[in-house]
């Protein structure tokens, strides 16, 4: 997933080849013509496949600045303002991939003292062609809640992709769970409020992500990735540095996702689903309908299991 999803589909969407080493130790090259099933496996079906020494890409025209527009509402508004954005968000252009963050505000120099790492919520989203033509696309945010601040503006789209690096750098400790939504009902999102109340520390957040567009315009059965249809995704992350700090992030972030799960599809999203600790409960919600042609195609490359077995031993 990314900022410009629904404009031009997932990152394996745009995936022309791959170059890979199976288990038997032979280079392949997997494309739409050759080894097309480990092409299709390695878009979407996680690790296991092979390791992958290059890719090929198709690229869309971009920048190299774009139109950024967002906006940080007050904590107290939280509520109405996700109740909003879950209606306003796939009514959007697809130049748009709505993102929501509910979070603490890191200091900056757009950002009150007063206010820096107090609770907030954060409304964002890329616009996927000319800066000038996105003041339109963006207008809709205002209508939300109450501005504390607007941070919008045209930015490097290399600075927009490394925006938070400074705040979670190599080495941070990290975990994350999603679901995917097909909606977002006032109960969801006042059950996402009540875990947020107990977030471990400032740097945790949760986040909803806009699908639709171009992702769901693949066919279903075009790649590994199992989630086309989902209009949402839902993901907790927890961030900390203190090893101190482990089984309150960890136990926070797998309670928020328990909690959640109700509301969900019961798919996950890959990237962002705890699959090192817990792969055999995780990795049917990820593979979904996808799980058995996967399953076949492992053992077609990997009969021994070679990378299985060298996934569960880090």
């Amino acid at each position: 997933m990314g900022h410009l999803q629904r404009r031009h589909g997932l990152s394996c969407d745009n995936l022309r080849s791959i170059e890979l080493v199976t288990a038997d130790g032979m280079v392949r090259r997997a494309s739409h013509g050759e080894h097309p099933d480990l092409f299709w496996a390695a878009r979407g079906g996680g690790r296991g496949i092979g390791v992958v020494t290059s890719f090929e890409f198709d690229l869309h025209p971009l920048g190299p600045d774009v139109a950024v527009g967002q906006l940080v509402f007050p904590y107290e508004e939280a509520e109405s303002v996700i109740r909003r954005f879950r209606d306003l968000a796939p009514t959007m252009p697809e130049t748009v991939s709505p993102e929501l963050v509910v979070w603490s505000l890191p200091p900056g120099p757009d950002i009150p003292e007063e206010l820096h790492w107090s609770k907030a919520v954060i409304v964002m989203g890329v616009y996927a062609g000319p800066p000038s033509e996105a003041g339109d696309a963006f207008a809709p945010y205002a209508t939300l809640g109450t501005p504390l601040a607007d941070l919008s503006g045209t930015f490097p789209y290399t600075a927009v992709q490394s925006d938070i690096d400074a705040l979670i750098p190599d080495g941070i400790r990290a975990y994350m769970k999603s679901h995917f939504a097909d909606e977002l009902s006032d109960a969801a999102i006042a059950t996402l409020l009540e875990h947020d109340a107990s977030r471990p520390n400032p740097l945790s957040l949760i986040a909803i992500r806009t699908l639709g567009g171009a992702v769901a315009r693949v066919d279903d059965d075009a790649s590994a990735y199992a989630h086309r249809t989902a209009t949402f995704n839902v993901s907790v992350d927890a961030f900390w540095e203190a090893p101190d700090l482990d089984d309150a992030a960890i136990g926070w972030a797998r309670s928020t996702w328990d909690a959640l799960a109700p509301f969900s599809t019961g798919g996950v999203y890959v990237n962002f689903s705890g699959l090192y600790d817990e792969a055999d409960e995780v990795r049917p919600l990820v593979q979904g309908t996808s799980a058995e042609r996967l399953d076949r195609i492992r053992a077609a490359y990997d009969p021994d299991g070679v990378f299985e077995a060298a996934a569960r031993a880090q």
